[in-house]
């Protein structure tokens, strides 16, 4: 009786996991560099958080990673960059703001079953030291 009940739990596990909804929508990449990021002042660094979440089967992690700035300074970088291998099939993508704005987020989204593992900056200067 117990083998069935523990088998009856995984399915019904395993087909909520099967519904649960994808990241979708514009932007979406493995890894997300927009703006002026070539030369960044490390002065400039105005948020950085390493994000890292170990897979764990048939469960999708997410994370947002938000900066919710300063008005007086205009975020010109945003890199959100993993140490995985791109065939892990995690996805970073900006949701709101970023270059131009004083605010980001920057959403993060696994594989099903795969692990999260970003370092996300964003830099930001005030509107006159902005490159033309």
């Amino acid at each position: 009786m117990n083998t069935l009940l523990v088998a009856s739990v995984f399915c019904a596990i395993f087909a909520i996991g099967l519904t649960v909804p994808v990241l979708t929508g514009p932007g979406p990449a493995f890894q997300v560099t927009d703006g002026e990021c070539e030369n960044v002042s490390r002065d400039e660094l105005v948020r950085q958080e390493q994000v890292n979440k170990g897979g764990f089967p048939f469960v999708t992690k997410q994370a947002d990673v938000e900066y919710l700035g300063d008005p007086s300074k205009v975020i010109y970088c945003v890199q959100a960059l993993s140490s995985d291998d791109p065939s892990v099939g995690s996805i970073a993508e900006i949701t709101v703001g970023g270059v131009g704005h004083d605010f980001v987020n920057v959403h993060l989204t696994s594989k099903k079953g795969g692990p999260l593992h970003y370092d996300v900056e964003i830099y930001a200067r005030a509107p006159n030291n902005n490159i033309k």
